[in-house]
């Protein structure tokens, strides 16, 4: 794997693996604190046309959590987005490209990365976040991790807090949610977790 910039989701840089001879294997690897979601965007072109030995998995190019086979790829692939929640902890993440040799693989035989970023599970409301509904419901706007379940709950006192909603952040990492109208006093605190 080596940094490169002809090639790249973000315009500017990315690293690729290529040219690999029959029964190599290279992987790129690091370890990182968990709770965490790791974004990345990666990209193949490499066919598998006949069986072989494969070394790691049934494809070229892999993702491994832990030792654990998490995403597996193989063919023509454009550039695709992934997330992928990693459990409190350190933990070792490694993408892995394998060639068979050429009788077994066509295409380029290439695999690229680009745009990894480890972020720490948090919860970020929005500006403007509250927001009144006509039928005295609040509107509330969240940002986190993407696919994760956040919870929302409320609080008089900022002692008790009670659970009010849990819900899926979606694919934007964003979550619009509507809350039970002002409960008979006058302040409401909010606050809201990522369950892990």
């Amino acid at each position: 794997w080596f940094a490169q910039t002809e090639v790249s989701h973000d315009h500017r840089h990315a690293v690729v693996c290529g040219g690999l001879n029959q029964g190599q294997t290279n992987w790129l690897e690091t370890t990182l604190q968990g709770p965490a979601t790791l974004s990345f965007w990666w990209k193949l072109d490499a066919i598998r046309v006949r069986s072989g030995p494969p070394l790691f998995s049934l494809y070229p190019l892999d993702f491994f959590l832990d030792d654990e086979l998490r995403l597996a790829r193989q063919g023509e692939m454009d550039w695709e987005p992934v997330s992928v929640a990693i459990p409190p902890g350190e933990h070792t993440v490694r993408w892995v490209f394998q060639q068979w040799g050429r009788d077994r693989l066509s295409g380029a035989q290439v695999a690229w990365v680009d745009e990894v970023q480890a972020s720490p599970v948090t919860v970020w409301f929005l500006p403007g976040a509250f927001t009144l509904l006509p039928d005295g419901r609040r509107q509330l706007r969240l940002t986190g991790p993407l696919g994760r379940l956040a919870v929302v709950a409320a609080s008089t006192n900022l002692v008790d807090w009670a659970p009010v909603s849990t819900n899926l952040f979606n694919s934007d990492g964003n979550l619009t949610l509507a809350l039970p109208a002002e409960l008979p006093v006058r302040t409401v605190f909010y606050r809201a977790w990522v369950v892990p």
